[in-house]
């Protein structure tokens, strides 16, 4: 179980990174931050909560060898990922006009709506991330979506550096930077447990 949990605690690592690094940019910033993550994370768990039928699936199929039908509960899983985070990624890109609508005022509204403009696309790719991990747990294969979510922290790191600060030439975005990076991490973070599987 400690390859799950430490797979799990990624995900948290992975925010106080973005808040840490934030925080020395400046403290604006981290509310900025935060309006977005309002958004992002109640959609994801909703998403990710569409795929979560398919563990005992899954496992269930697995301990009675019945390995073709593995991998169509996993199908299935990455169908449901897909269109409830692609429904999810649009209600997301509407962050400023729903944050405006809870009653926060223009600027800040103008400011949490281009994070989680940022974080949108990011939504399909933790859901896809989510429904493989949960695949390859039910099939007693934890080690992979810890070393993906190793990986992942270690890029989200690297791209907040860059994109927070504009180093190496590229824009100063702040929050919108740890935003990106985090969307960028979860993208490759999915593509490689895909990969893995097939």
């Amino acid at each position: 179980a400690w390859p799950v949990m430490l797979s799990r605690a990624g995900i948290l690592v992975m925010a106080f990174c973005d808040i840490a690094m934030l925080g020395r940019y400046g403290a604006g910033a981290i509310g900025e931050l935060t309006l977005g993550v309002s958004i992002f994370v109640p959609l994801l768990v909703i998403a990710i909560g569409f795929c979560s039928g398919m563990v005992p699936v899954v496992a269930r199929a697995f301990g009675a060898g019945a390995w073709i039908e593995c991998g169509r509960a996993w199908r299935r899983a990455l169908s449901w990922a897909v269109l409830t985070s692609g429904i999810a990624t649009l209600i997301c890109w509407q962050g400023e006009a729903l944050l405006a609508l809870f009653g926060q005022e223009p600027a800040f509204a103008a400011r949490g709506g281009a994070v989680a403009r940022a974080l949108a696309p990011g939504l399909v790719a933790q859901a896809v991330f989510t429904a493989s991990a949960f695949y390859l747990e039910a099939t007693r294969r934890t080690m992979p979506a810890l070393v993906a979510m190793i990986f992942a922290n270690l890029g989200n790191f690297g791209l907040n550096w860059l994109l927070i600060w504009g180093h190496w030439g590229l824009p100063e975005l702040g929050a919108v930077g740890a935003a990106l990076a985090s969307t960028l991490v979860r993208v490759a973070a999915a593509v490689g447990l895909v990969l893995y599987i097939v």
